[in-house]
């Protein structure tokens, strides 16, 4: 059988559990794209692959468990993409989530050190490369929460988000390289 062919379901799925490689690779080429276009509309192009290497993964893993009774491989591997997909948007918000606590601690922390301490969070949220990310963050050191500083703004809550996320990053990791430098607080 040639790849580019689409096989019975049943039938694939008898080779793979009984072994053949090649079925393995049919399954693949037949159903990659299939995933992909799944993954890429629910994590965005910058996480697909990532969602595809998983949900082959785990089909490896749940192979034997197919019936064709139930459904068609497609919608079986398709059922898999969209859990895979779901799992990686829980662990970006766990993520994000992280970052934001961090951050909130690293700006606690600046301002308790010394008075200077909120400058240097200042200081490096200028040289945050985006405008948008600044006005969030501003928006942020007032008290807002997401959804009002995506009302303010007329952005959408899962911008101000990733946004939040970006620019926690880039000024945790400026501050912890100026510390490293030795330009601290008050030395710029």
């Amino acid at each position: 059988m040639r790849l580019d062919q689409t096989p019975d379901d049943a039938a694939l799925v008898r080779r793979i559990l009984n072994g053949d490689p090649d079925a393995w690779a049919i399954l693949y080429h037949t159903y990659k794209g299939v995933v992909w276009r799944i993954a890429s509309s629910m994590v965005g192009p910058q996480d697909a692959e990532d969602v595809v290497q998983e949900t082959f993964a785990k089909l490896f893993r749940r192979i034997r468990h197919f019936d064709p009774e139930l459904g068609t491989l497609k919608w079986y591997i398709s059922a898999i993409a969209r859990n895979a997909a779901k799992d990686c948007l829980r662990a970006r918000s766990r993520l994000a989530r992280q970052l934001t606590e961090e951050m909130i601690q690293t700006i606690e922390a600046a301002s308790e050190r010394e008075p200077e301490g909120l400058e240097e969070v200042r200081r490096c949220l200028e040289l945050f490369p985006d405008e948008l990310g600044r006005k969030i963050f501003r928006l942020r050191l007032k008290l807002k929460n997401d959804k009002e500083i995506a009302a303010e703004l007329r952005i959408a809550p899962s911008t101000v988000r990733a946004y939040k996320s970006q620019v926690y990053a880039f000024i945790r990791e400026t501050m912890r390289t100026d510390q490293q430098n030795g330009a601290g607080a008050g030395m710029s």
